[in-house]
Formats: structure tokens, sequence, C-alpha cells
């Protein structure tokens, strides 16, 4: 799937451990292509630690964390996904050539919450229709 802005992303078929997000930024990094950041769903409470969503996992093409969030808020919504929910935003480093070692993986927690996204964007639209009328917001 692509995003409007030509970021591409995919849900993965499993859940990938610290491996298999190298191997795939090895690939990706090999082939010429941009950053891999695999967006990971720890849990929608904060004080259950154990509950992690696997089906809400998303792989996205990008040298942005930020945007990797981004995107996987935009396609939650689109699923039709709400509450709030922990991620995980995890940016694996490609191995550089003749090195044995690669730098550690990028890694950062952020709270999304998808409801309070989709009330902004319904608003935004309101507000759009108000300034096509004229109405000073």
């Amino acid at each position: 799937m692509r995003t409007k802005s030509g970021i591409q992303y995919t849900r993965p078929a499993r859940p990938l451990d610290l491996a298999d997000r190298e191997r795939l930024a090895d690939e990706l990094h090999a082939a010429g292509r941009p950053s891999v950041v695999y967006v990971r769903c720890v849990t929608d409470d904060r004080y259950d630690p154990e509950a992690i969503h696997p089906e809400l996992d998303l792989i996205v093409e990008t040298p942005s964390t930020s945007k990797a969030r981004s995107v996987w808020a935009n396609w939650a919504l689109s699923e039709g996904i709400d509450g709030t929910f922990r991620v995980q935003v995890l940016c694996p480093n490609a191995l550089p050539a003749g090195r044995a070692r690669r730098k550690k993986e990028d890694a950062y927690w952020a709270d999304v919450d998808l409801d309070l996204l989709q009330l902004e964007r319904d608003l935004a639209v309101l507000d759009a229709d108000d300034r096509a009328l004229g109405l000073t917001i």
C-alpha cells in the first residue's frame, strides 16, 4: 500500500523480531530503497504492558520515524480503529559495508489518540465550510 505522498507501507504476516527487522533493513538498503520503520502497537492500556496487538503492526518505508507514526495513525483511522494506543516505533539500521557491527536500533514510544485525531479532522472540515461561507473562525 502507498500513501498519497508516496510512502510505502504494509502489514507484516507475523510480528518481526530484531533479526527480522535488521534483515529487512539490510535488504532495502542494498536495493537503494528508503529506511524501514517498524511500528508495533504494544498496548491500548499503558498499565497493562502485556497487551500486545500484532494485528496492528505496520512496516513503513521512510527515513523519518515521525512520518512512520503518522502513517500508522492514518492507516488505523482508515481501518476504523478507535481509542488510544501506545506504539513503539523501531528503526533498525542497515549494516554498513565493511563493518562487522551495526548501529543500535533507534526506538521510541508514542501515545496515539485516534479519537482525538478523528475529532481534529472532523473539525477541520467544519472550519473549511465556515471559511467558504466567509465566517471568521
